[in-house]
């Protein structure tokens, strides 16, 4: 994964799921060749 893609994947979830509960984040195809943006999304709420 490119590091431009890793930034905009945490601007994204820092700016709309920030606070946010009871989200669930549905990764498709989501295979870490080249690490994947789930060192970024928020945790615990699942």
């Amino acid at each position: 994964m490119y590091d431009t893609a890793m930034k905009n994947g945490k601007r994204f979830f820092d700016t709309y799921a920030k606070n946010k509960t009871g989200l669930k984040i549905v990764d498709i195809g989501s295979l870490s060749v080249h690490g994947s943006l789930r060192g970024v999304a928020p945790v615990g709420n699942s």
